[in-house]
């Protein structure tokens, strides 16, 4: 494709050849997926992402530059909340759109360690009912949905009851890791003004309904995948 895209697998293998990097703020859309954050955690200890799409305007440089600079050392919560503030406060409508998240990526290991211990308790991949909470305006071809919120649910129903036996010590595991990892997470009431983002959290992801879901996109080639993703399917 004359170089207009790179796999995240390459990206990742790329970016861990170079000089060691402090930190990386994406300017561009859904970056902030656990599966891209996980390929990407020995790149970076800190990033800055969304995940969804960013208004074509994307950071508002005018207003950032100085918090990567601030004292000597980026202040990247300050950069993810000009960011955010710049569309939630300054736009309506479909304008007032965007998402920041800010994480650490060290403690990713261990979040991912806890996923991949309820993908594989789990009796289902997906419950009876239940509808995720959407990252993109799209409801039959929606690839990006609320990470812990999918979580959530597959370890307790609405009323708060386990689903499964070992489910609700595992999802305060999960919730600790998840904590420590996320540092940062900001969405305005609406995507477009048509997706609610009541129950967004800061990280999407991408739900196996069936194991042949894992063929969409390369996705099989992740290492969220291999170590977490493919529990979901015994």
């Amino acid at each position: 494709d004359a170089g207009k895209t790179m796999n995240v697998t390459t990206l990742a293998a790329t970016l861990e050849r170079g000089p060691e990097l402090a930190w990386i703020y994406f300017d561009c859309c859904f970056m902030a997926s656990v599966e891209t954050l996980y390929e990407m955690r020995h790149t970076a200890p800190t990033i800055v992402a969304s995940p969804t799409e960013l208004r074509v305007e994307g950071m508002p440089y005018h207003l950032n530059v100085k918090h990567f600079f601030a004292d000597g050392n980026a202040d990247l919560l300050a950069a993810a909340r000009s960011t955010f503030e710049y569309y939630d406060l300054g736009f309506t409508g479909s304008g007032r759109t965007c998402t920041m998240t800010v994480a650490d990526t060290r403690f990713l290991d261990a979040l991912a360690r806890t996923t991949a211990a309820i993908y594989a308790a789990s009796p289902v991949a997906v419950t009876d009912g239940y509808e995720p909470q959407r990252y993109e305006n799209l409801r039959q071809s929606c690839k990006y949905f609320d990470f812990a919120d999918y979580v959530r649910d597959l370890c307790v129903d609405a009323a708060g009851n386990p689903r499964f036996e070992g489910a609700a010590a595992l999802m305060a595991e999960f919730d600790e890791a998840f904590a420590r990892v996320v540092l940062y997470a900001a969405a305005t009431p609406k995507l477009w003004n048509a997706v609610p983002l009541q129950r967004a959290t800061g990280l999407s992801t991408y739900i196996l309904n069936k194991p042949s879901d894992a063929d969409t996109k390369n996705y099989s080639t992740l290492s969220w995948y291999a170590d977490v993703a493919s529990k979901l399917h015994k």
